[in-house]
């Protein structure tokens, strides 16, 4: 048995210093700096956003006559402006892909690890669960690198999707711009804009209080399906309760879901015209992930709750 063991371990040795080598260049500092990248781009669209649009009125009230980007375009200020959101377009398709690259590549090695992580986790159970001395150290390696590595590959869905979309929208993009910054029109009627956009509910803080209202629900199902997993051990009661209240809760989110996306389809041209219509945008085209990550972990220890149930 001791041989057998020996061997198992010195197996282990084997495969973790192959896996070593490859990761001296994987890892969360890298996938964080990717991230970073990505995040300066965006805020740096943001800037030259607002002076393109500042381009565009500074033609208007030059005088330029024209309904079209082209047109414009005779304003050289236009043209600055237009020329560094091209660039943000080229590097924004690059960083992205670059971050999603990364990101797929160490969720590829952190399976690899998982695997080595569940042979050492074998071999602890057939030894008291405590591994040789000289092991304990890349047992304690092996576990942290399974973590990071998962966490690291889940940077690149943190990247705002509009940053995903933006360089097949951008020509389409680039038109709604000058669209909008031509039919601007009046400070006051903006202001009439924005007091009937929050009349009918389709404002940016009224979108933002539903992705606040589904963020603390989101956290709510969280807490009480840790709970819930917790109870398993021992109390299958709890833990029925408990999936059942993060069950009602998920169901309060998809309804949050559906009619925030109802009222983003519903009023489509009105919020087109409203200062802050890339933020109302943003903010709804990320309220599925919160809902789906409530569902599929809501789904997982419902499924764990049917099989200790049916254990019994």
């Amino acid at each position: 048995m001791e041989v057998t063991m020996a061997e198992d371990w010195s197996k282990i040795d084997r495969d973790w210093a192959k896996l070593e080598m490859k990761l001296k260049v994987y890892g969360l500092a890298q996938a964080k700096k990717l991230f970073a990248i990505v995040t300066a781009r965006d805020k740096l669209l943001d800037q030259h956003e607002k002076a393109f649009r500042a381009a565009i009125q500074g033609a208007i009230k030059a005088g330029v006559k024209g309904d079209t980007l082209k047109e414009l375009s005779v304003h050289k200020p236009v043209v600055a402006a237009q020329s560094d959101l091209d660039a943000d377009c080229r590097e924004i398709t690059t960083e992205v892909k670059t971050l999603s690259t990364f990101c797929k590549e160490c969720e590829v090695l952190g399976d690899t690890v998982e695997k080595l992580s569940d042979a050492v986790a074998k071999l602890l159970k057939s030894s008291g669960g405590k591994a040789p001395a000289p092991k304990a150290k890349m047992v304690d390696k092996i576990e942290a690198t399974r973590k990071e590595l998962h966490e690291a590959a889940t940077f690149r869905f943190k990247v705002d999707k509009f940053l995903v979309a933006f360089p097949k929208q951008y020509p389409a993009w680039l038109k709604h711009v000058v669209e909008k910054e031509l039919e601007k029109g009046s400070g006051e009627a903006e202001k009439q804009r924005e007091k009937e956009a929050d009349k009918e509910g389709f404002s940016a803080e009224a979108f933002e209080d539903r992705a606040a209202e589904l963020e603390a629900l989101r956290k709510k199902v969280a807490k009480a399906l840790a709970g819930a997993r917790e109870a398993l051990k021992e109390d299958l009661r709890n833990a029925a309760q408990l999936v059942k209240e993060a069950n009602t809760d998920v169901t309060r989110m998809r309804k949050l879901l559906a009619e925030a996306k109802a009222q983003r389809d519903k009023f489509k041209k009105e919020i087109a015209l409203l200062k802050d219509a890339k933020k109302i945008l943003k903010l709804v085209d990320g309220l599925p992930e919160i809902v789906t990550e409530a569902d599929a972990e809501l789904k997982k220890v419902g499924t764990e709750l049917k099989k200790a149930v049916s254990a019994k």
